[in-house]
C-alpha cells in the first residue's frame, strides 16, 4: 500500500483551508455599527461648525460691502444717508437701505423703483414696482437666518403687502426714534449725519447691526409686537407711528440687551439687535470694520426712559459698554478688545 507524501498532505490542507468562508459575527457587526455611529456623532458638530463659520464669514462680507457703500455715499453727498425720509405725512418712506442701492451694485434696482423720483407709497401702489421691493437682496440677508424672503410682519399699502426682508438694521442710539426726532445714534428721520459728528470715534461707535427673525410667529397675538422679527430694506411703514409700526423695521435702539428673547408684553423686543450666530452678533462700526460682539457684553438697566430721545435725559455713567457703543457723542468712547 502506497503512502501519501507529506507535501501532498500540506497541499490538501491548504485547499481545504482556503475553501472555508469567513463572515462577521453578529457581535462584530454591532461593534462596527457602534464605531461608525460614534464617528458620525463626533463629525457632525464639526461639520455644523464649519458651515456656521462659512455663513458668519458671508455675513461679515455683507457688512463690509454695506460699510463701503455708506462711506461712498458720504463721499458723494458729504453726509451719511438718512435713516428714513420723513415729511410729516402718513406716507411710507424710503430708508437708508434703499438710498445706498447704487453703492452696492444695485443701481438698476434703485432706478427702477424710483427712490429719488417717487415716494415708497407710490411704489407700493404700482404692481411692477411692488414686485421689485418684494425682491430679496442677498447683500441684505444673513445666511444664518431662515426667515422668509418677504418679511411677514410689516404690511404696506391697502392690500397689506409684505416686502423684502433685511437682517441689517441701522443704529438709532439709545431710544426708539419716530418722525424726524434727532438721535444720538447714526440714523434718524432726515438725519444726514456727517463723519465729524461721530465725536466718540469711528472705531468706537456702532453703525449697523443684525436682527434675526428667530422669534417670528404668525400665530402670535397683538400683531406680533413681542418678536424679534428681522427688518426690511426698502423703507418704513409709517414714520409717525411706533406701536408697532414706524421705523423699527429699518432702525434699532440699544434700550434692550442683545439677543433678547420674546417676552410677553415687552413690545420693544423687535426694536433691538440679535442674531443666530452662536454667542453674539456681528456689528459694522462707523470706520467700516466688522466686529463680533458677545451677548455677554455689559448691559445696565439705567435711569433713562427708553422712549425719550433727549440725550440729556439719561446719565451716561449708568450705561453699560453695549449701550455706550451705540452713542456717537456721549464723551465716553469705549473700544472693543
Amino acid at each position: 500500500m502506497r503512502s501519501l507524501s507529506p507535501s501532498f498532505c500540506v497541499r490538501g490542507a491548504r485547499r481545504r483551508a482556503s475553501s472555508r468562508r469567513y463572515a462577521f459575527t453578529l457581535v462584530e457587526l454591532l461593534v462596527v455599527i457602534a464605531i461608525i455611529g460614534v464617528l458620525i456623532a463626533l463629525l457632525l458638530p464639526a461639520v455644523q461648525q464649519a458651515r456656521e463659520a462659512a455663513r458668519r464669514m458671508q455675513c461679515s462680507n455683507n457688512f463690509k460691502q454695506i460699510g463701503l457703500a455708506l462711506h461712498n455715499y458720504h463721499d458723494t453727498y458729504q453726509a451719511f444717508p438718512s435713516g428714513f425720509m420723513y415729511d410729516s405725512t402718513s406716507n411710507v418712506r424710503w430708508s437708508w437701505g434703499a438710498l445706498i442701492l447704487p453703492f452696492i451694485e444695485q443701481g438698476s434696482m434703485h432706478d427702477q423703483i424710483g427712490v429719488t423720483k417717487q415716494r415708497l407709497t407710490d411704489c407700493i401702489g404700482d404692481a411692477d414696482c411692488l414686485a421689485l421691493v418684494k425682491t430679496p437682496i442677498d447683500g441684505y440677508r444673513c445666511p444664518s437666518d431662515t426667515m422668509p424672503d418677504q418679511n411677514p410682519w410689516p404690511t404696506y399699502g391697502s392690500n397689506s403687502e409684505n416686502i423684502g426682508t433685511s437682517n441689517y438694521i441701522g443704529n438709532e442710539g439709545l431710544v426708539h426714534i419716530m418722525q424726524a426726532e434727532k438721535s444720538h445714534g447714526m440714523f434718524h428721520g432726515n438725519s444726514g449725519i456727517k463723519m465729524r459728528d461721530v465725536t466718540d470715534g469711528t472705531s468706537n461707535t456702532i453703525f449697523v447691526g443684525e436682527r434675526d427673525g428667530a422669534d417670528v410667529d404668525l400665530t402670535a397675538s397683538s400683531t406680533g409686537r413681542n418678536a424679534r422679527r428681522g427688518g426690511v430694506w426698502a423703507g418704513t411703514m409709517n414714520a409717525s407711528r411706533k406701536w408697532p409700526k414706524g421705523v423699527m423695521d429699518v432702525l434699532a435702539s440699544f434700550a434692550q440687551p442683545m439677543n433678547r428673547s420674546t417676552v410677553a408684553g415687552a413690545d420693544h423686543n423687535g426694536k433691538g439687535f440679535g442674531s443666530l450666530h452662536p454667542g453674539g452678533s456681528q456689528f459694522l462700526m462707523v470706520d467700516g470694520s466688522v466686529r463680533f460682539v458677545p451677548e455677554t457684553i455689559e448691559y445696565r438697566t439705567s435711569d433713562f426712559y427708553w422712549d425719550n430721545p433727549d440725550p440729556t435725559h439719561y446719565n451716561t455713567a449708568n450705561l453699560g459698554v453695549y449701550q455706550l457703543l451705540g452713542v456717537r457723542n456721549d464723551g465716553q468712547p469705549f473700544e472693543l478688545p
